[in-house]
């Protein structure tokens, strides 16, 4: 479509709307993050993470264009908070079931703990923090609700947070 002498108002508050890429290819999509984006969102082990930022800072050397001009943001798959390392390997293993044909489904277990917060809040922090030690500067992730029980009366009693 084409519209001439279209009206908008109000007025954008910038410039311009800012081009974010989402994808994890160190080869095309990093080139094209580092010559056009203002912001690039994958998913990522921390250890995943540090190479495809390698990759964006030679493609950004290629391109004659500022690394830090460029927000790196992270995806999480999905956050389930638990004590329990079993129900978080239960977890992970009902998602693969649900993702049968996804991209996740051939990664191993191990891969899939380090691309979901899944875990003690303790366990997320330390995660979390390996990627903002690589660069990142922002996180996005889907959060699966499930209805829990009524908490019982002891748990009432004792003030326990559910």
């Amino acid at each position: 479509y084409k519209l001439d002498q279209a009206i908008c108002e109000p007025k954008p508050v910038q410039r311009r709307i800012p081009i974010w890429i989402g994808g994890g290819g160190d080869q095309l999509t990093a080139r094209y993050v580092a010559r056009y984006a203002d912001a690039w969102n994958f998913i990522a082990s921390p250890e995943l993470g540090k190479a495809k930022l390698a990759a964006l800072q030679r493609h950004c050397t290629i391109e004659n264009r500022d690394y830090d001009a460029i927000e790196k943001t992270l995806m999480f798959l999905d956050m389930h908070l638990t004590d329990d390392p079993n129900e978080a390997t239960r977890f992970l293993h009902r998602r693969l079931e649900e993702r049968s044909r996804s991209v996740i489904a051939d990664r191993p277990l191990e891969d899939l703990r380090r691309t979901h917060l899944i875990g003690s809040p303790s366990n997320m922090s330390e995660l979390i923090e390996e990627h903002v030690n690589n660069g990142f500067k922002a996180t996005m992730f889907f959060v699966a609700i499930q209805p829990r029980a009524a908490p019982s009366p002891t748990d009432r009693k004792k003030g326990t947070m559910i």
